[in-house]
């Protein structure tokens, strides 16, 4: 399935011809749910335990990794100096979050369930964070510390979802 998501986000985004993607999954000892994916050289390398499903949070980050050959790579919004990448993070990595989920929903690849865990988790990372009072400028200067990267993503995710929700409303 993650051969044909990237296909389709290539048609979405008007790629001639899909380029090659190794998917790379690493199966170690770590606990359930500590899985990890990261896009790498055309491929994506994914760290999972040897008893994690292939669910519906394993397929949105490994979606959104798929997504950042698009977003990320070919389209860059944010600073040019590199000290300052960070404050596009919210953009970067929460709308490529939002498009991972929202592509996999449509393609039938998540369950509505999982759709709802997914938004129910961003807002709970939102509402619990100990620095969600802060601006995502303030935020990117601080974005190598705990639950700084998370939060980022979770604004960025529910900001899409809620832009993308009123272009449907008004369409």
């Amino acid at each position: 399935d993650v051969a044909a998501f990237r296909t389709a986000v290539g048609n979405l985004f008007g790629a001639r011809a899909p380029e090659p993607l190794t998917l790379l999954i690493v199966a170690d000892a770590r606990p359930l749910g500590a899985f990890q994916a990261r896009r790498r050289a055309g491929s994506v390398l994914v760290h999972v335990g040897v008893a994690e499903p292939w669910s519906g949070p394993v397929r949105i980050s490994v979606a959104a990794e798929v997504i950042h050959a698009w977003i990320g790579e070919r389209l860059w919004i944010g600073p040019d100096d590199p000290a300052h990448a960070a404050e596009a993070h919210w953009f970067s990595e929460g709308v490529t979050r939002h498009l991972a989920r929202d592509l996999l929903f449509r393609f039938g690849l998540i369950t509505s369930e999982e759709l709802l865990d997914e938004l129910h988790g961003l807002h709970g990372l939102l509402a619990t964070s100990p620095r969600k009072g802060e601006s995502n400028a303030s935020l990117a200067q601080h974005a190598g510390e705990p639950g700084v990267g998370p939060l980022l993503v979770a604004r960025g995710a529910l900001y899409a979802t809620r832009v993308d929700a009123l272009l449907h409303a008004k369409s």
